[in-house]
Parts: structure tokens; C-alpha cells; sequence
């Protein structure tokens, strides 16, 4: 799998957790509490590049491509079309979080993020996630 855009992310770890028979492709740093970022259609990961450093000066973050997007892997859907569901790409993210022995409860998700934050559960009482959309002008 190819990552060629470290100068995104300088000071920023690279990797793939296969989770459920999918490669998912993130770029973790920082220090502080864990923060997921989770990009939107049709974005990947890199759409967080600008502002990663700021955020990586007081959290730990983890920024993932979903399923299908940027360099993750892409499973072959189903006639469903459960494969690429929001609630099938929360659960990648809530597998590789339990693998990594902890939970994220801060959680920020961009244009179809916000879909994909919401399915996410939470064991916790203190949670926060920011939603956004895109808007054009």
C-alpha cells in the first residue's frame, strides 16, 4: 500500500490495521487525549493535513481513511450494499480502537464523518463529538 504523503503529516506515524477483513490505512500524533478525525465523501484523511499539527499540540490524534477511500482497502459490496454502510465503517473504527486498548471519545467527523461518528458507541458518559458539513459558496 502506498503512502507517499508524509510531507502532509510531518511528525505523524503511518500505518494499517487490517479490522474485519479491511485494511485501514491512519496517520497518528500528537500527545494528549485520543481524538478520532474522520474525513467525508469524497475526501480521505489528508483533508485534515492543515490542521492536524495545531490539534496534535494538545491531543493524540487518530486519522483513519474509511473503508474504501484514500488508501484503505475496498471489500467488494454485497447486493445490500451493507459493505459501505456508515454503521459497517463505525465499526472498523470501534474494532481498531479496541485493538489498540482504549477507547476515543473525542470524535470529530466531517460531511458523511458525522454519519459514521453517530454509530460509533460509547461506554463512556463523558463523550464529544463535533459534526460538520461541507458547504459550498
Amino acid at each position: 500500500m502506498d503512502t507517499a504523503l508524509p510531507e502532509l503529516f510531518p511528525g505523524f506515524a503511518s500505518g494499517t490495521q487490517s479490522v474485519n477483513g479491511v485494511d485501514i490505512f491512519y496517520r497518528a500524533g500528537g500527545s494528549g487525549p485520543p481524538m478520532l478525525l474522520l474525513h467525508g465523501y469524497p475526501q480521505s484523511h489528508a483533508m485534515w493535513h492543515r490542521i492536524a499539527p495545531r490539534l496534535a499540540e494538545q491531543f493524540s490524534l487518530v486519522i483513519p481513511d474509511l473503508r474504501g477511500y484514500g488508501q484503505s482497502s475496498a471489500p467488494k459490496d454485497d447486493a445490500a450494499h451493507t459493505v459501505y454502510s456508515k454503521r459497517e465503517m463505525a465499526a472498523d473504527n470501534a474494532r481498531r480502537r479496541a485493538a489498540n486498548g482504549g477507547e476515543i471519545k473525542m470524535r470529530i467527523g466531517i460531511n458523511s464523518g458525522p454519519a459514521v461518528v453517530g454509530n460509533i458507541g460509547s461506554s463512556s458518559r463523558i463523550n464529544y463529538t463535533l459534526v460538520g458539513e461541507t458547504v459550498n459558496v
